[in-house]
């Protein structure tokens, strides 16, 4: 395995995964903070 232990590639995958899903969650924040910027926007 290219000198990478299974321990080692596990490692790095679940570091992928943690970094998707926390970039998931940002841009879910973001876009739900532009529809609050919408609707306050709209408010009056």
């Amino acid at each position: 395995m290219l000198g990478v232990t299974l321990a080692e590639a596990l490692e790095l995958r679940e570091q992928r995964r943690l970094a998707e899903q926390q970039e998931r969650e940002a841009r879910q924040q973001c876009l739900a903070a532009s529809i609050q910027a919408v609707r306050s926007r709209c408010r009056w």
